[in-house]
């Protein structure tokens, strides 16, 4: 049984870097930014106590965001390349300017095109999940 935790990022810093480096270019036009938190917790049993226990074992992170549909900005174009190759791709969220977050190389799980009406401009959302098979693996900062 895990439980999770979302946090909104409403200030968040987002950077992006090639796979294996520290991401140091930030994303432009990123909102909705939501860091999806949760772990895994093992049953403990024993005679002497009455009650089962939990121990935590593992976290599960993932992150999602949203971002303009601009195939004329580098970054989108970097996170587009690493959806369809699929690729890693090194990401850093902040919670604000030199705050807290999460950083690592990840995995493009979903890349969707929002079509709006009117004068509003289409919309990439994006999910992320860590690499495992990684060098620079996903870490809290």
């Amino acid at each position: 049984m895990a439980a999770e935790m979302l946090i909104p990022l409403v200030d968040a810093k987002t950077y992006y870097g090639t796979a294996g480096s520290v991401p140091s270019t930030e994303l432009t036009g990123v909102s909705d930014v939501n860091l999806r938190q949760s772990i895994g917790m093992a049953k403990r049993k024993t005679r002497a106590r009455r009650f089962e226990g939990n121990k935590p074992t593992i976290y599960t992170l993932g992150l999602e965001f949203k971002m303009p549909w601009d195939e004329g900005d580098a970054g989108f174009l970097a996170l587009q390349a690493a959806f369809v190759a699929p690729t890693k791709i090194a990401i850093k969220v902040l919670s604000k300017a030199g705050g807290k977050g999460v950083t690592g190389d990840w995995y493009l799980e979903k890349l969707d095109r929002a079509e709006n009406s009117g004068d509003e401009e289409e919309t990439a959302d994006i999910s992320l999940v860590p690499a495992a098979d990684t060098t620079y693996p996903v870490a809290f900062v």
